[in-house]
């Protein structure tokens, strides 16, 4: 069996635990997604998942994936003026 990994540095993420097969995550998305924006932040790269259960021993309804999403704060409308 052929493995690969990759390196990630994405910063700040927001991340939620999702119970249950990979079709049913849309709800558990959409709650992440609302934490993000209620809290002062803004999508920052791809989202990904991290599986930690072997699916091919587990039950689909037992299958546990954290969903991550990289982030970053909205700093607001800031505007400087300078004078000469």
């Amino acid at each position: 069996m052929m493995r690969s990994f990759r390196r990630s540095r994405e910063g700040e993420a927001a991340q939620i635990l999702h119970i249950g097969p990979f079709a049913e995550k849309c709800p558990t998305v959409e709650i992440l997604h609302r934490f993000i924006r209620e809290n002062g932040f803004q999508f920052h790269g791809k989202h990904h998942d991290i599986h930690l259960t072997d699916t091919r021993r587990a039950a689909s309804f037992w299958w546990k994936t954290i969903l991550r999403q990289p982030i970053k704060k909205i700093l607001g409308n800031l505007f400087c003026h300078f004078l000469i």
